[in-house]
């Protein structure tokens, strides 16, 4: 495709969500490595955000087969910060999450869609792979200078995810 049209927008988000084809290649399908290093090479941006303000090492480190080799891939051409922290990107997104943690807050809500919202602002790659249990990729993030004290937008920070991966705490602990 990229050959037959090389003028092709790889920046062009969907209208839905603002997704790229990036975002959606490091998050799910097969041969992800492979796709992900053919946009890449084509010039696609490691810098866009959806518009719920997720980047691509976000997205990346949220997904349950989270691929440790495309996590080095992308932090070596990522123009963000590995602690880059989610937020909305539109006025919609952020009153989402605005109210998600209000709610969450004063406790008038705790369902798990209510608490995944919540904490989604202000978190970061290294916030999803922790409460994920990734250990392979929190060393890659660690390595790369993620930092393990960052607050996520219910007030805990990756240590605090550490309950259900015990050794995960010593990982982040060390640092």
């Amino acid at each position: 495709w990229l050959e037959q049209f090389p003028d092709w927008d790889l920046e062009r988000g969907n209208k839905v969500v603002g997704g790229t084809a990036l975002g959606t290649a490091v998050y799910m399908g097969p041969n992800r490595l492979e796709l992900v290093k053919v946009l890449l090479k084509h010039g696609a941006s490691t810098a866009l955000k959806n518009f719920s303000g997720a980047s691509i090492l976000t997205s990346l480190c949220s997904s349950e087969d989270c691929d440790p080799e495309i996590v080095e891939l992308v932090l070596k051409s990522e123009s963000e910060s590995v602690n880059y922290r989610r937020q909305g990107q539109s006025l919609k997104w952020r009153n989402i999450y605005r109210l998600a943690r209000v709610l969450v807050r004063t406790k008038i809500k705790k369902t798990g869609v209510m608490i995944s919202l919540a904490r989604a602002c202000g978190s970061t790659a290294l916030h999803y792979a922790v409460r994920r249990g990734d250990i392979d990729v929190v060393n890659i993030l660690l390595r790369h200078g993620a930092d393990p004290e960052i607050m996520d937008g219910i007030n805990k920070s990756p240590v605090d995810y550490c309950d259900a991966f015990p050794e995960l705490r010593g990982a982040l602990k060390r640092v």
